[in-house]
């Protein structure tokens, strides 16, 4: 739990530094933001999808929507359009976020982001065990000690849904 405190208080510092190093009102600038500023709160419990003038701000005006995932039960999700690419952010608080990027430039937007984990304060390392390539698409995971207790995951997944690149970015808190 200390290392989520920990987490959370470090996301106050990336988010000002991911929004300067992105370009604004761009999908990469929200991505970006999402992934390495509000992530870190949302699964702090920090960042809620109801109510927050930040997320307004970026472009996600709509009532959030809920989803069911073996495993990990009811997610919860807000979305926008935004230059031909939908993106939707959320999960579970204290246990997964994820921001999903769907449409032609959704390659483009990962790659962009996934250059910028550096943003994290934690030095990630590969986890082949859980990346590779599939049929229906591939997943580089990387994993990073918190605390004593707990690691970090970050996942960045890459395939296609009905004809439509899309790509995920997810991070996740796991005891060790």
């Amino acid at each position: 739990m200390i290392g989520r405190i920990a987490f959370a208080a470090a996301a106050l510092l990336v988010a000002p530094a991911a929004t300067a190093q992105s370009i604004p009102g761009t999908v990469e600038g929200i991505v970006g933001d999402l992934a390495y500023g509000y992530c870190p709160m949302y699964l702090a419990g920090e960042f809620p999808l109801v109510g927050n003038d930040q997320l307004k701000k970026l472009g996600f005006t709509g009532a959030p929507n809920s989803t069911s995932s073996p495993g990990v039960g009811s997610l919860t999700f807000v979305s926008q359009k935004r230059d031909g690419i939908t993106i939707t952010f959320g999960g579970v608080p204290d246990q997964l976020c994820q921001i999903n990027i769907v449409g032609p430039g959704a390659p483009s937007v990962l790659e962009k982001v996934r250059a910028k984990l550096s943003l994290l304060p934690y030095d990630f390392k590969p986890d082949p065990a859980n990346s590779g390539t599939q049929a229906n698409g591939s997943a580089e995971q990387l994993v990073a000690k918190v605390d004593d207790k707990t690691v970090l995951r970050v996942a960045f997944i890459r395939t296609t849904v009905e004809g439509s690149p899309t790509t995920s970015i997810m991070l996740y808190f796991m005891d060790q």
